[in-house]
């Protein structure tokens, strides 16, 4: 691999944009696995971040690797189809920049980062750049972690990047979805009776959370009406627009969702009894062949 130059850069510190970066979990948890890869095999990791810009805020809740050709490329094809796959199934996030992982020994953006962003410029004018190093994990204690996000600006007609603060943004469905990954973890080696008893209780918490938020929800609007708090109209504002996601036709379509579900549901416990029969008859079978021998 040809040694990569590092590029001028602003530090965090002297950031005076008012541009704030919300990372999500869920994109962290899923790039920090290239974290463990890296560490027992040689090259380059990166893809694609995605999530919304308001512009003052740009978020990041999703990504997706793209390949690394021999030259230090993106993969053009696999960019173009995996985007397009993503657009089409979350056509609410846009690609707001990407992540880099090597083996080097900083967080410093390079020849090769600078190579990925050029290449991201049809699909965003600005996109940010992630930088992380697994061989900046420290075990002291330290809660920081081993990544830069880096904002690119034009100084007199040239290019430049500063290092851009982040925050870690945690929403109700990734608090959910996190700690399904640790109760599945825990659950490792227990039978299947246990295994769908954790799956039902996960799913009931969910349904009991989504059901307090409700309630918090009713009794807020409640109390705007009978003037008890003073409206917000932001948050006025988000539930009129959630509210009116909610088609005319919503029963309907709840309906034939329930009668989807319900099959789905009927399948499934077909194609669990039919897989239980078939292992039964294969064990009987093996055991007929020991006593015969």
């Amino acid at each position: 691999m040809e040694q990569s130059l590092p590029l001028p850069t602003t530090p965090a510190a002297q950031n005076s944009s008012s541009l704030t970066v919300a990372l999500h979990v869920l994109p962290l948890l899923n790039i920090s696995d290239y974290i463990t890869r890296i560490q027992y095999t040689s090259g380059v990791f990166a893809g694609v971040l995605l999530g919304r810009n308001d512009v003052k805020e740009i978020t990041i809740e999703s990504m997706f690797e793209v390949k690394v050709l021999s030259d230090n490329r993106l993969d053009p094809d696999c960019l173009a189809a995996r985007l397009s796959q993503f657009q089409t199934s979350f056509p609410e996030y846009e690609l707001t920049g990407f992540f880099y992982l090597s083996d080097q020994q900083n967080l410093d953006l390079n020849s090769e980062a600078l190579a990925f962003y050029n290449q991201l410029l049809p699909f965003n004018s600005s996109p940010l750049i992630m930088i992380m190093n697994s061989n900046l994990i420290t075990t002291d204690g330290t809660k920081e972690l081993p990544l830069k996000i880096y904002e690119p600006y034009n100084v007199g007609g040239s290019k430049k990047f500063k290092q851009v603060a982040y925050r870690i943004e945690t929403g109700e469905a990734e608090r959910i979805a996190v700690d399904g990954i640790m109760k599945e973890s825990s659950v490792q080696g227990t039978n299947d009776s246990d295994e769908l008893v954790s799956l039902l209780t996960l799913q009931s918490n969910a349904l009991r959370m989504f059901n307090d938020r409700l309630v918090i929800v009713n009794n807020y609007i409640n109390d705007v009406c009978t003037d008890k708090v003073k409206p917000d109209f932001r948050i006025l504002n988000q539930i009129d627009a959630l509210v009116s996601k909610v088609s005319l036709g919503a029963s309907t379509l709840l309906s034939d969702a329930k009668k989807v579900q319900e099959l789905d549901i009927l399948v499934s416990t077909i194609l669990s009894a039919i897989s239980k029969g078939t292992h039964i008859v294969m064990d009987l079978e093996s055991k007929g062949v020991i006593a015969r021998a």
